[in-house]
């Protein structure tokens, strides 16, 4: 199984690549912090690079090329930051990097996975391309110590479960999951 993993430098994305290298899974892996990230990828024997997922085009040509050198099977949306103090900086980079990274991450992953699955062509619930993306219990309900950081994950919640049934069809697997 092939995995691509945005925000693996650290939390939730780390912990998924040290568990996924572990069953022997091939993974591409991205982050920020070219330290920590190269750091996980030594210990994950995985392909790395330095993406910010806010750049669109860097996030789609690093998600076209991974795809060409190993076909991917499943893409984990889950670069994510907190917001902090909530001022115009910190609001803009939360929105940025957890709803615009999302997006940006899962419109390749769709047109890839897309043009792999033949219209009308029965595939195997397991064996489908997957899309899974972290949100947060956050996005249950809005959180007074971090709004941003609650809305932007209510986003990304809504917009998953919303994209499961409408990419089903297309023999595409969609989660949200909300730790």
């Amino acid at each position: 199984m092939t995995n691509l993993i945005t925000g693996a430098s650290s939390g939730i994305g780390e912990a998924l690549a040290y568990a996924l290298a572990k069953r022997g899974d091939k993974l591409f892996i991205c982050g920020r912090d070219k330290a920590r990230l190269k750091a996980v990828a030594e210990r994950c024997n995985a392909e790395w690079a330095v993406v910010d997922v806010a750049d669109a085009k860097a996030t789609a040509e690093w998600i076209r090329k991974a795809n060409e050198k190993h076909p991917i099977d499943r893409v984990f949306a889950n670069a994510g930051v907190s917001t902090g103090e909530e001022n115009d900086k910190n609001v803009r980079n939360t929105f940025a990097v957890n709803v615009g990274g999302c997006v940006n991450t899962v419109l390749p992953a769709i047109e890839i996975f897309s043009r792999r699955n033949p219209p009308n062509q029965t595939i195997d619930r397991k064996n489908r391309p997957t899309i899974v993306i972290t949100a947060s219990i956050a996005g249950y309900g809005p959180l007074k110590a971090c709004p941003s950081y609650s809305a932007t994950k209510a986003c990304v919640k809504t917009w998953g479960l919303s994209l499961r049934g409408y990419l089903a069809p297309k023999g595409i697997n969609v989660s949200a999951i909300c730790p």
